[in-house]
């Protein structure tokens, strides 16, 4: 197979910069007026055509050049296959992996032996297994000693004991040589037992293949191996018990629906979004003591509040609440505005920002409504003047994908590290359901339009303020350092001199404390690319760009972020903590899951569901 070295060009990118002709109305000949020509529909036709023919042909990397790509599509299917044998179970216990090798093909122990395994983890039943002497490259070497069949049916008889087991390959890494390619494989597998019983296996490997036009492995060395085991008798940290929870009949048929059919039974200028950015929150909303749920839909579908009875199960409220808006709403916030002991909504609705005063019954009137400037996404309250009221901050994200041809404000430039986004907002409550833009005033208008998308509040410092983390989707995040002086609240960015800037596709931020230090960490939710680690490290990549942003381009790919933090700044441990790889993330809590007196982090991830989910 021969290596292209034609530059990358973007796919997405390219179809908006799709420049149309322009046709303007042809006025009516008159004796004053020359019959114009008018522009032939199909030279209209054939130009765009053709230009979206162009961009097209580059969603297939034969014809764009990037065989590193077609490569790795081959392989893949070739690791899928392995998976297959790996988690069928045969009559005589043996397992069809012939066709997949080389005959002279090699392996290291891809489960190490059990006198290698130390228990990192023990408690509530979960057992966390870790080779902590992980083999060196030179070691790994020596040790290709082992067939691959034999290697691979150690881990298909762990899994051999459980019902369902199941696996997932992905290369992140692809580097061809004249020889071979070698390339590295993120391997994920796991099976369970109706009892609770369940088997969870995170390896990596190192896979060396031919360069045939069906591939074969010549080699397979194990990177790292982490082995996790319920018990059967484990109590269960999380239980679904959504569909005893919640409403008859129109709320369960709502939700039961999936987006498709939706996207079929409403009016599309009602707003209706393919995208998927509506969010939740958890408050009490009727003073009971109990916490009840409001969730946002996409335009066209009422907003829902439910209220949790004494039994756990949720009530519908929300046409009595007189807030359930059919409005696309990406965010709500339960929060007490008024200082009357009751908690009120804060709603993200299109362009606009929706105050809504709570009666104590679940209840609500609209007092206060102000425009965004920007697309607006993620809000976060506090109150950081310490005057008693909460504050809000609302994140602008920009109109992207808005139209062919306007790439200035709708495409985020330079996609690295754009600044061309919405812009953020700051709420000052100055009472009486009164609120002032005081973005500028008080310092947050500095690098103010980078696509942000969430934003969390803390004092980083330890010097008595809350200061604000701003997640940004295309770059550079912000640390806003509150340097506040009498009467005047006033806040400056300082994540560059502080290492928090974390150059990544950032969708949310959440602050804790897992190292138990006292000094307050912060996770960032980052998208996990597969496509991005191995196309980046191509030599074909961006040829003309410098070292840095090709270094840029690699690190917005490598996943979620962890800072800790210290006096006077941040450590990124992302690596060393085992973090980064938490797939397409968007959301994420530090909270103590098993009360064992240390911060766990919860991720939650996902794009979209098929048998062919690629990089997603």
């Amino acid at each position: 197979m021969t290596f292209s070295t034609q530059p990358i060009t973007s796919i997405l990118i390219g179809l908006g910069l799709i420049f149309l002709p322009s046709c303007k109305e042809t006025a009516q000949p008159t004796h004053e007026t020359e019959t114009k020509e008018a522009i032939p529909p199909q030279a209209i036709e054939n130009g765009f055509s053709q230009k979206l023919k162009e961009e097209l042909n580059r969603i297939d990397p034969k014809v764009d050049g990037w065989d590193t790509e077609v490569f790795e599509s081959m392989a893949g299917k070739r690791l899928k296959t392995l998976g297959v044998s790996l988690t069928q179970k045969t009559a005589n216990g043996n397992r069809n992996f012939e066709n997949l090798f080389t005959p002279n093909a090699q392996s290291t122990l891809l489960r190490p032996l059990p006198s290698d395994l130390t228990v990192a983890y023990h408690q509530n039943g979960f057992r966390v297994l870790e080779d902590q002497n992980a083999p060196s490259d030179s070691s790994r070497q020596k040790s290709l000693t082992t067939r691959p069949t034999k290697a691979l049916d150690s881990l298909g008889k762990i899994l051999d004991e459980f019902e369902h087991p199941h696996s997932k390959f992905k290369i992140y890494r692809v580097h061809p040589s004249e020889f071979s390619i070698s390339t590295k494989v993120i391997v994920l597998l796991d099976g369970h037992k109706q009892e609770g019983e369940s088997v969870q296996i995170n390896t990596e490997w190192n896979v060396k293949w031919t360069r045939d036009e069906l591939p074969l492995i010549q080699s397979i060395e194990r990177i790292r191996y982490q082995e996790i085991r319920s018990q059967a008798s484990s109590s269960r940290l999380f239980l679904d018990c959504t569909e005893s929870l919640l409403p008859q009949e129109e709320v369960r048929d709502q939700l039961s629906r999936g987006l498709p059919h939706w996207i079929r039974s409403v009016d599309k200028d009602l707003g209706v979004s393919t995208n998927g950015y509506n969010g939740l929150s958890i408050g009490d909303l009727n003073g009971d003591g109990l916490d009840d749920l409001y969730f946002c839909q996409t335009g066209g579908i009422p907003n829902r509040i439910l209220l949790q009875s004494t039994d756990g199960r949720l009530l519908d409220h929300s046409e009595e609440s007189r807030a359930n808006f059919l409005n696309d709403t990406r965010t709500v916030l339960i929060i007490d505005l008024d200082q009357d002991d009751d908690n009120d909504l804060v709603l993200n609705i299109p362009n606009g920002i929706v105050f809504m005063e709570n009666d104590g019954t679940a209840r609500f009137t609209k007092r206060f409504e102000i425009k965004a400037k920007g697309a607006p996404f993620g809000m976060a309250a506090a109150d950081p003047d310490n005057d008693g009221f909460l504050d809000i901050f609302v994140c602008g994200y920009g109109s992207v994908w808005g139209g062919l041809g306007d790439y200035k404000h709708h495409i985020p430039l330079p996609m690295h590290d754009a600044n061309n986004g919405g812009e953020n907002l700051f709420l000052r409550n100055l009472g009486d359901w009164n609120f002032e833009d005081q973005t500028t005033q008080s310092g947050f208008h500095h690098n103010n339009t980078r696509w942000s998308l969430s934003a969390a509040w803390a004092d980083y410092d330890l010097d008595g303020d809350l200061d604000l983390y701003v997640a940004n989707d295309f770059g550079r995040n912000n640390l806003y350092e509150n340097v506040s002086d009498e009467g005047s609240l006033k806040f400056r960015d300082v994540a560059p001199q502080t290492g928090s800037e974390d150059l990544s596709p950032s969708m949310s931020a959440s602050w804790g404390d897992p190292n138990n230090d006292g000094f307050p960490d912060i996770h960032v939710s980052n998208m996990f690319s597969g496509a991005g680690n191995r196309i980046t490290t191509q030599s074909q990549f961006m040829t003309e760009a410098t070292s840095e942003t090709r270094d840029h381009f690699l690190r917005m790919s490598r996943g979620n972020t962890l800072l800790s933090g210290r006096s006077g700044g941040f450590d990124d441990i992302s690596e060393d903590a085992g973090i980064t790889l938490g797939r397409w993330a968007w959301a994420s809590r530090m909270v103590d899951i098993n009360n064992d007196g240390w911060e766990d982090i919860l991720v939650a991830n996902g794009f979209m569901t098929g048998e062919d989910p690629a990089d997603l």
